[in-house]
């Protein structure tokens, strides 16, 4: 019984860490294009 709950706790660990991993994923997925525009614009304002 007691492996079976560490087992279970491990699997629980394993999830909670691949959904902060995706949700990370996603947010910069979602932020990326903004960051890379602000970029962009701080270019050609400091070539000039």
């Amino acid at each position: 019984m007691k492996s079976n709950k560490l087992i279970d706790n491990t699997r629980i660990a394993v999830v909670m860490l691949c959904l902060a991993l995706a949700l990370r994923q996603m947010s910069m997925t979602i932020v990326m294009p903004f960051i890379s525009t602000y970029c962009k614009s701080l270019k050609g304002i400091l070539q000039c």
